[in-house]
């Protein structure tokens, strides 16, 4: 029907352009509509030649049309083909459903609690249909019965389709054009052999900011909730709905050529997450995720607005931290900033004094650095972080060790603060943490891992740790190690920042670094731009190791922990950990767990294996009550 309307006004020698999916505009017939050069101010469905003047208000059909020309409709229809025909059908069935609906306490009391106004019922023509009532035979006018499976009112079988259903008509100019039923205890119903449409699509003409929800329902109760604004911008947006998820109309993308941002607020579920994805990829730059919470019970829409009682100041804020967005008004990076305080306070070491430089710890966008020589405990410090980040959503990419071998220093770790502890403890204690353990990544990488994670859990990473910087570089762009290593931290702290995680990737400093010495930033192999680019540069090192060991002498198992660099403040501090050589745990040096760290580094000294050290703990009331939480 679009080419034949547009040959036919062509024929006439009126342009006609293309406006939001199936609608065309031209310049009206009946009013001077505006710029001439402009696209006109009258809009036109191709699919069923309604037409709608924005200036002077003209609206007809197919029929007025031709005979503003002096034309008659010289086509022919079959019974069940004529769309003037289907058009009255359907615009009676829904009066007659909305009659039902007003007569119907149980049913209006339903949609009102479900946030519905009274207003919106009637706007919107919400209808409802009694088990024990007939629609097909209630209708005003006498209809062929193809005319009415046509509609869809009526099934091949010759029952009546929408019996004990509410109504929810598509109106296209005010006229409806199709009709989907609700089970109230349920499900939604769609006549077979009818086209996928875009819910409230009327709403779009002079819209240029949009929003995409998920079922009917959910579009009109944020519609009327925006409609109470005061902000003019908040009131203009337009709320339309697909079906579901997976159900998008014929040329979907063309509905929001003239927007200028769309707004992707579907389920946050599987389905509704994969689906927005697939929306955006469709529309692009202009497009923005919304994320509404998560948690139970499922949060649609509805469930927002209504049930937990949210307001416009809700609905703003969640649209002001919409994924692909790239320019912040002040007002949206402090919308941001609180939402990021509440959902993702900063993540704790667990080494009191480094929490303490970097109040309030580890947040989303940071890149973290330590800086250590080749058996000092990178990997070590890492495994500990795990350890006191247990409880927060972690991702650990170990690029040199397998997870098995991860695990295993996990699992010491734990052992040393809860002796006691049982493997299945152990792997429940872990459980928000998932260890990767390919030896070469991507650039990139990180955030389809991230993607991954939320697909399994159901909710993002906070915390990633990559073991290490230097080897993850060797899958980065550059010519030579230097280049690699820069473009490497680069395309971290650019990860960080794009899948909102805190994320540590230590690296080694060079061999003219002394050992046992403070390290100096300088000190990074092949640096680049590993000083520059991260947020906390920090340095591990033994002091130890710089003095000449006598062959008596007890291991010390001081590790210190230098602040070469912190965005958030001060630098150039200190603090002191204690190591222990057989559980590999790390602990504040002045902690009570400090002198346990202590007594197994004196066992390893005089040549006791971890079982006889651990054996040792599990025998030693002192040391087994000592732990740190």
């Amino acid at each position: 029907m679009e080419q034949e309307l547009t040959t036919y006004l062509a024929s006439k020698g009126i342009q006609v352009n293309r406006a939001n999916g199936a609608e065309v505009t031209f310049h009206c017939l009946w009013c001077p509509d505006g710029d001439p050069k402009g696209k006109g101010k009258c809009y036109a469905n191709s699919e069923s030649w309604l037409y709608d003047c924005k200036r002077c208000g003209t609206t007809g059909n197919r029929r007025t049309l031709l005979r503003h020309f002096g034309d008659e409709d010289e086509v022919v229809y079959i019974p069940g083909s004529d769309p003037a025909v289907r058009r009255k059908v359907l615009d009676e069935a829904v009066t007659v459903a909305q009659e039902m609906l007003e007569n119907n306490d149980e049913m209006l009391e339903y949609l009102i609690g479900r946030g519905l106004k009274a207003a919106t019922i009637r706007e919107y023509r919400l209808g409802y249909v009694p088990a024990n009532w007939s629609l097909c035979n209630s209708l005003p006018t006498q209809h062929t019965v193809a005319d009415l499976i046509s509609a869809g009112i009526k099934t091949t079988a010759g029952g009546d389709f929408f019996k004990d259903k509410l109504i929810i008509p598509y109106l296209s100019h005010g006229a409806v054009v199709q009709m989907r039923g609700k089970d109230p205890a349920g499900k939604y119903y769609t006549p077979a052999g009818e086209n996928v449409r875009l819910f409230n699509a009327d709403r779009l003409q002079g819209a240029t900011d949009v929003i995409i929800t998920e079922g009917e329902f959910d579009c009109l109760v944020l519609q009327q909730t925006l409609e109470l604004s005061t902000e003019a911008k908040l009131r203009a947006t337009a709320v339309v709905g697909i079906p579901g998820a997976g159900a998008l109309p014929a040329g979907f993308e063309s509905y929001f050529s003239e927007a200028k941002r769309v707004f992707i607020a579907l389920d946050p579920d599987d389905t509704g997450k994969k689906a927005a994805l697939k929306i955006k990829e469709l529309l692009g730059s202009k497009a923005r995720i919304v994320a509404l919470p998560e948690d139970l019970p499922k949060c649609d829409w509805t469930e927002f607005l209504t049930t937990r009682g949210k307001k416009l100041a809700d609905v703003r804020e969640l649209l002001s931290t919409a994924s692909g967005k790239r320019l912040w008004s002040v007002g949206d990076a402090g919308a941001r900033w609180r939402k990021k305080k509440t959902d993702a306070p900063g993540i704790q070491t667990g080494f009191s004094e480094l929490d303490a430089w970097f109040s309030p710890g580890m947040e989303p966008g940071d890149l973290i650095i330590p800086l250590a020589k080749t058996g000092v405990g990178k990997t070590n410090f890492l495994v500990n972080i795990a350890y006191a980040t247990r409880l927060r959503p972690t991702l650990m990419v170990s690029l040199e060790m397998t997870a098995p071998q991860v695990y295993e220093r996990l699992r010491k770790v734990y052992h040393f603060h809860w002796p006691e502890a049982t493997d299945v403890q152990i792997d429940e204690a872990y459980g928000n943490l998932r260890i990767v353990d390919e030896n070469k990544l991507a650039e990139g990488a990180i955030t389809s891992l991230c993607e991954e994670y939320e697909e399994e859990l159901g909710f993002a990473p906070q915390l990633v740790m990559v073991d290490y910087l230097g080897y993850y570089a060797k899958g980065c762009r550059g010519v030579g190690q230097y280049e690699k290593t820069t473009n490497a931290a680069m395309s971290l702290k650019a990860e960080a920042k794009g899948a909102e995680v805190a994320l540590i990737a230590p690296h080694q400093v060079n061999r003219m670094a002394q050992d046992g010495k403070p390290i100096e930033a300088s000190d990074a192999r092949d640096s680049g731009a590993v000083e520059e680019t991260a947020d906390w540069l920090l340095s591990l090192y033994r002091p130890q190791e710089a003095i000449e060991k006598a062959a008596e002498a007890i291991p010390s198992g001081l590790v210190r922990i230098g602040n070469l660099k912190n965005r958030k403040g001060a630098k150039d501090q200190v603090c002191n950990v204690m190591f222990s050589a057989a559980s590999l745990a790390l602990v504040d040096a002045n902690s009570p767990m400090a002198r346990v760290a202590e007594e197994e580094n004196r066992m390893v000294w005089r040549g006791c294996s971890y079982q006889e050290v651990r054996a040792m703990r599990l025998n030693d009331p002192s040391t087994r009550q000592l732990r740190l939480a």
